[in-house]
């Protein structure tokens, strides 16, 4: 079985200990895998951040995962910090766990803005790059040049050859994919959150 299949399986079924200790055995048989350690990566990053029947509570359940979450990023920062979309998606999972990382290593934080930017500068036409920076960093209106609005149509198309891209990087993508659609609706004037999703959140609160 392909293994992020068997990871989605595991992360449906919410069995966290044996989806991490799955991956850690993926990253020594392909040690070389980018996505290998992203997806630990944000699967690490996820329960601090969302993920509660773990044993979130438990200070030495949480300072475990946080120091494996530390050291799988020190780790792939050694052997990827040259590749664009690794310092993405990195740069991505460290601001999703910024509070945790932030507590744990003071000063020693990596900056994920630094990240951002040097991905943009290594591939500096890549346009979901620099909106989620935007928006991520400075919280700011993504750019509204012809391009950004004729990629925009795309993303609210779900443009295959878009969507492939994340959707080949899991949970992970599918995070980023929903952020680069709620800035695709800013770019076009749009509604950030749709009427769909709206009433669905209203449904799930009743």
């Amino acid at each position: 079985m392909n293994w992020k299949k068997k990871l989605h399986e595991l992360e449906e079924a919410k069995s966290w200990m044996e989806a991490i200790e799955f991956m850690q055995r993926t990253i020594n048989e392909h040690p070389d895998s980018v996505d290998a350690y992203l997806f630990l990566n944000y699967l690490l990053a996820n329960m601090i951040s969302e993920e509660q029947g773990w044993g979130m509570g438990d200070e030495n359940k949480r300072n475990y995962i946080v120091d494996l979450l530390i050291k799988y990023i020190d780790e792939s920062y050694e052997k990827f910090s040259h590749n664009a979309e690794y310092l993405f998606y990195t740069a991505k999972i460290c601001g999703y766990a910024d509070w945790y990382l932030s507590w744990y290593l003071r000063d020693e934080n990596r900056d994920y803005k630094a990240m951002f930017e040097k991905a943009i500068e290594l591939d500096p036409d890549n346009l979901f790059y620099k909106q989620i920076y935007l928006t991520h960093i400075y919280e700011s209106t993504p750019m509204k040049e012809p391009r950004d609005i004729e990629f925009a149509k795309k993303v609210l198309a779900q443009d295959p050859s878009i969507k492939k891209i994340f959707d080949e990087k899991g949970a992970l993508g599918e995070s980023v994919w929903w952020s680069l659609t709620y800035n695709s609706r800013e770019v076009l004037g749009l509604p950030r959150y749709s009427d769909e999703e709206i009433a669905s959140w209203k449904r799930g609160a009743e």
